[in-house]
């Protein structure tokens, strides 16, 4: 069944993200004729991507920056909707993880074992994989930072970070809250309040709960989630200051599955209805014995499993002035995560538990001597983790499980050393210069995949041991061509530590798969240039940014239930280049339109597998070429005091597939959202939405593998149309 397409929502959607390129056009063909005044310009936004408070548009790099504003009139309550405002990017669900990619990199593959490719830190501390489904509430930015950050933030960066800051305590017991409902029977609340109990001494506490039941007909993909946090900030002198901060999550609703996806659509008219899909499925079962076919499992009936995910974490930031012109900053952290859901792949059932302990500790000085500005720093981590991948023959009661993975003990633990530093050779030329030395050592042990009932001790075991060291560079370059226009060009490189096949060599040899244990470690190396530039009064900004990336060695798997294990293994080399352009045109004080235009190309040079197979020259998983994103708001003047403000926002992204072999039904054709929202602001500290998300309620696959029956393949699915409203309290 072919899917159901719009032409019209995607001729929309590409009109409001070029309407930037155009209007800024025809804005410069009449600058004499505009006289903005500096109160309708565009504000400085202050980043921290580089380990230093630094003006946006002073920072040579394509950073974006969501501020807590925009986290609120968007409705972004997850990393997952962040890609309405991210250019370039895919944050897809995957259960209760979020698979994240970046101009064309990420990773999808789950195990233990493998890092993920773009570094998720939460005030300033690494998060494993598993804490990017956490909910966003009570923010006060959300910055990424394409390309590898190798120098400054060292393993699991080589992709990017993406940088979450929790808004810190105040001394003006302040409070703050939303209250939102809608469909799906959608009820959030989020309350957040300062106590202050000296002018040195405050206190920040905030709750968010959201429930809605299940986007799926079977139940699956419903929230029941409470997180909270607490915080408190310490400034006792002039010069030091003690921030230290702790959240805990519990998810109480029911993981998303996964619905069959072949090339002609989904199995059923509507994509969420996993039980029509479960009967087709078992009707095909049926007639397949009828010719004494018989398949080699029994088929459940899909359901909403429980989430059973909770998180704890908790850090700190302190600081100390040494002198006018130094500052010490110490980042401890620690985190504990559990994850054990069941989740359906098409009829059949599957299980992903993950359990994890880690902790870091980051020492740096950093300081302004003269004409330079550097920092250097130690870093410290330790990371514990198990899990495996199960699949049920029929149901959680049966008594036979296949153990695509087994393992019991994962160690990383790891140091690097790391500086950077940036000389400003004139007032307006700048180089920077910057490098950290890594070293990782990884220990584990598990048991070879095979068949064997629940509880029954396995056989096989293995273990694994073995070290990484490498170094990391940066050189980069910038000149202020005027007061507002920068020019710069950077070339750095990142790595990812190496890694293991979770089975033994004899194991590997025993079921038939080429290659070895040993997996390489990942290195890219990138070159990158571009403009950043204001014009007419500070109302028009124009950044645009190339980039070269040139990855060997990058981790690669593919999923395929069909077989009871798949390999990691090293792609050899992998080419990414593109342009990102990011524009926004404040006309009047009444009016904001913004728009990206991302095109990212990104194929595989030489990519042979283990076994021979050859797919240079494919596209890699979810790596489309062109992504554009646009919105406009329109604020109307009510009174004195209030205002009403209309916006709409949309995405595109052209297609893309899941797996790097291009299996049949992992591909997602061409598409566009569209969001909305009326917002009227009293003025008087509340407002009031009225919002939509997804409008033209396009079914779009998240993660997806080849898997399931009757396949060819299978997916998560993005949220469908959801609508409410919401009340914004400040006090």
């Amino acid at each position: 069944m072919k899917m159901n397409r719009n032409p019209l929502a995607g001729a929309a959607l590409t009109a409001i993200a070029l309407a930037s390129v155009s209007t800024a056009h025809a804005q410069t063909e009449g600058a004499g004729q505009q006289s903005a005044k500096q109160e309708q310009g565009l504000a400085d936004i202050v980043v921290t991507a580089q380990k230093r408070g630094e003006n946006l548009q002073k920072t040579a790099a394509a950073v974006t920056a969501v501020t807590s504003e925009v986290l609120v009139e968007r409705g972004i309550s997850n990393l997952r909707d962040a890609q309405m405002v991210i250019p370039a990017a895919r944050f897809q669900k995957e259960g209760n993880n979020t698979q994240v990619f970046i101009r064309g990199v990420g990773s999808n593959l789950d195990n233990p074992q493998i890092e993920q490719l773009i570094a998720f830190n939460f005030n300033g501390v690494y998060m494993p994989r598993e804490a990017t489904s956490t909910a966003f509430y009570d923010l006060s930015s959300v910055e990424v930072l394409p390309g590898p950050q190798g120098t400054l933030y060292g393993r699991g960066a080589i992709g990017g970070t993406i940088n979450v800051q929790m808004r810190r305590p105040g001394f003006d017991n302040e409070g703050n809250a939303i209250i939102e409902a809608g469909n799906y029977e959608l009820v959030h609340g989020t309350v957040a309040q300062d106590f202050a109990f000296s002018d040195k001494l405050a206190i920040r506490t905030a709750i968010d709960y959201t429930h809605h039941k299940g986007y799926f007909t079977s139940g699956a993909d419903a929230a029941d989630d409470v997180s909270g946090r607490l915080s408190l900030l310490y400034q006792p002198v002039d010069g030091f200051s003690a921030y230290v901060w702790a959240f805990g999550s519990k998810k109480n609703g029911t993981v998303p599955n996964t619905v069959n996806h072949s090339p002609d659509g989904y199995l059923t008219k509507n994509p969420y209805d996993d039980l029509g899909a479960d009967r087709i499925a078992k009707q095909l079962a049926q007639s397949l014995a009828d010719q004494g076919i018989f398949l080699p499992f029994a088929l459940g009936t899909p359901q909403g499993e429980d989430s059973a995910y909770k998180i704890f974490s908790t850090g700190g930031e302190f600081n100390l002035d040494v002198g006018d012109h130094m500052k010490v900053t110490y980042i401890p952290g620690y985190t504990r995560l559990k994850s054990k859901p069941f989740y359906w792949v098409g009829s059949l059932l599957f299980r992903l538990p993950a359990e994890i302990r880690m902790q870091s500790h980051e020492l740096r000085l950093s300081g302004d001597t003269g004409s330079v500005k550097w920092l250097g720093g130690l870093f410290y981590y330790r990371q514990t983790n198990s899990g495996t991948i199960e699949t049920y023959f029929s149901d959680k009661d049966v008594p036979f499980v296949q153990y695509g993975f087994d393992i019991r003990r994962n160690s990383l633990k790891g140091v690097g050393l790391f500086g950077q530093a940036t000389w400003s050779v004139t007032d307006a030329l700048r180089v920077t210069a910057g490098g950290r030395y890594s070293r990782d050592k990884r220990e584990a042990n598990g048991f070879d995949p095979q068949t064997r009932p629940p509880g029954q001790a396995p056989i096989a075991p293995w273990d694994y041991k073995k070290s990484y060291s490498y170094i990391d560079w940066k050189a980069g370059i910038e000149y202020d061509l005027a007061p507002r226009v920068m020019v710069y060009a950077n070339a750095q490189t990142g790595h990812t530590p190496g890694t293991y096949n979770p089975i033994s060599q004899a194991g590997l040899d025993a079921g038939g798969y080429d290659g070895n244990v040993d997996v390489k470690e990942a290195k890219l190396t990138a070159f990158s240039g571009g403009i950043k530039s204001r014009f007419f009064d500070n109302t028009v900004q124009i950044n645009l940014e190339g980039f070269y990336y040139k990855y060997s060695n990058l981790l690669q798997q593919q999923f395929n239930a069909s077989i009871p294990f798949n390999p990691v293994f090293n792609a050899k080399k992998l080419e990414i280049y593109g342009l990102q352009a990011d524009l926004e045109w404040r006309p009047t004080s009444n009016d904001r339109l913004g728009g990206s235009v991302g095109y990212s190309r990104a194929r595989n040079k030489e990519f042979v597998t283990p076994n021979g197979d050859d797919f240079s020259g494919l596209q890699p998983p979810y790596a489309p070429d062109w992504t554009l994103l646009g919105s406009y708001t329109h604020t109307f003047t009510i009174s004195d005091e209030g205002t009403l403000d209309a916006t709409v926002s949309g995405r595109y992204e052209s297609s893309w597939f899941a797996d790097y072999s291009h299996t049949v039904g992992t591909k997602q054709q061409a598409t566009a959202k569209l969001d909305a929202s009326l917002t009227y602001d009293s003025g008087r500290n509340w407002q009031f939405s009225f919002w939509g998300k997804n409008l033209t309620n396009r079914a779009v696959l998240a993660a997806t593998a080849a898997a399931g029956f009757p396949g060819p393949a299978s997916g998560y699915l993005e949220a469908p149309r959801t609508y409410g409203i919401r009340l914004a309290l400040k006090y």
